[in-house]
């Protein structure tokens, strides 16, 4: 049970490998970066496992969830008035944080796919200010598509994409910490010393690992789950695609530019 519901708990805790992604816009990454992980770190503890901490400490855990949100009865508890109308501010406020994190990831992720050639290369053009408008006009009208749940299908189509969303980001944190480690490899045969990287990951390889191997595991997860089984059956053939396009045609396309101008 614990593993299942796991799925859905990565899925609200994703966001942070957006620093990444920031990365490249970043005036001086080799500063304001590690210290972007280091606050991150610091804050999910605080806002995140401490308040699980506070409420698990108030409320027994048969109850937590079963008619009202947790936050709302400890509020209700300590004596804050209108606790249910600070806890729906408080979750507006953080859906249209999380709608803005991922506008600017699906856009930015598809301006550099199209830099790279891997996407149309319309989607790489960018205005006056420096933004991929059309990037963003795509990624807004696939986003306002969700919104056609509202009227069909709501439980159904929102479990699909919880799904789908939750198998992206253990797919994505299982490729960060493979990355991670191939990089180090490759690293070190290649001549480089440790010392000379700006940011060290902490623990190395044992963190790494720690986390390929415990998002594997609940990316596995899925198949025991029948309502969130579809994002298995959707997202392995989607990723099959992907790859072979992308050596059957994207990278022979690549040497051949690369042949061309040489």
């Amino acid at each position: 049970a614990m593993l299942i519901t796991m799925i859905t708990v990565n899925f609200a805790f994703q966001g942070t490998e957006l620093i990444g992604v920031a990365a490249g816009e970043s005036e001086d990454p080799e500063k304001t970066i590690p210290r972007s992980i280091k606050q991150t770190v610091w804050r999910t503890l605080v806002f995140f496992v401490l308040s699980i901490i506070v409420i698990a400490g108030m409320i027994p855990w048969k109850q937590a969830g079963v008619v009202e949100s947790p936050f709302v009865a400890v509020f209700e508890q300590i004596g804050i008035p209108y606790a249910a109308d600070i806890m729906n501010f408080v979750i507006l406020i953080a859906l249209l944080s999380v709608a803005n994190s991922g506008l600017y990831a699906s856009t930015r992720i598809l301006y550099a796919m199209a830099n790279e050639g891997q996407a149309f290369k319309a989607l790489g053009k960018t205005n006056q200010r420096g933004v991929p408008m059309y990037s963003l006009i795509v990624t807004m009208a696939v986003a306002c598509l969700s919104l056609l749940t509202k009227f069909a299908q709501a439980e159904t189509v929102y479990m699909v994409l919880l799904s789908l969303a939750g198998m992206s980001a253990q797919v994505g944190w299982i490729t960060i910490s493979l990355s991670q480690i191939m990089f180090r490899r490759k690293y070190i045969r290649e001549g480089g010393k440790v010392e000379d990287l700006k940011f060290k990951t902490p623990l190395y390889p044992a963190l790494p690992l720690i986390g390929l191997t415990l998002n594997t595991v609940v990316l596995i997860s899925l198949a025991f789950d029948p309502e969130q089984r579809i994002a298995l059956y959707c997202g392995v053939p989607f990723m099959v695609i992907c790859y072979i396009i992308y050596h059957v045609v994207i990278k022979k396309r690549q040497q051949a530019n690369r042949q061309l101008e040489l």
